[in-house]
């Protein structure tokens, strides 16, 4: 018998039975941290995100089609930046005196990437829009010589867990 500070006797088998933690909690808490990891990676997997590219964006008439009403964007991207940039991508806009919130966005593509820099260093890109000038919100916008505002470029999807493990390449490599 072994007597404890608050002079309770406890037999030797009292003390072994409560000094272990019974199999019954190691197994349940081990399941448990196994579904939570499951979980976080299985949504980690299917939950995608775009990666993008934000620049200016002017959208003028096009000069070069004799159709009327026909606009075209053009970007100007610093050539260090334009690798990821190719023809096909998608482009939404938003026009700096048509607030987002009420007018909605511009759709359109990559139709063009001038093959040389300027002096600038800067390449042009030629955006084509999808719907004119019509919003998706499906407002009409007037533009008259040309608008400004911001062009945000697709560059590809993501999953959730790459980005997480992206920072561990260069560990393993």
């Amino acid at each position: 018998m072994l007597i404890d500070k608050k002079n309770h006797l406890r037999s030797r088998e009292m003390q072994q039975m409560l000094s272990q933690t019974p199999i019954w909690t190691i197994r349940l808490g081990t399941v448990v941290v196994l579904l939570v990891i499951m979980i976080f990676v299985s949504i980690s997997w299917s939950v995608k995100y775009p990666n993008v590219v934000k620049e200016q964006i002017v959208i003028t008439s096009n000069s070069s089609t004799q159709i009327p009403n026909e606009y075209v964007g053009v970007i100007t991207l610093d050539a260090v930046n334009s690798d990821k940039i190719k023809i096909g991508q998608d482009v939404n806009m938003t026009l700096d005196n048509y607030p987002e919130s009420e007018f909605g966005i511009l759709y359109g593509t990559i139709s063009h990437i001038t093959s040389l820099p300027n002096k600038s260093d800067e390449l042009k890109l030629e955006v084509s829009l999808k719907s004119g000038l019509k919003t998706s919100y499906g407002r009409q916008i007037v533009v008259g010589q040309k608008a400004t505002g911001t062009a945000v470029i697709t560059t590809h999807e993501s999953r959730l867990i790459e980005s997480l493990f992206y920072q561990f390449r260069g560990v393993y490599e």
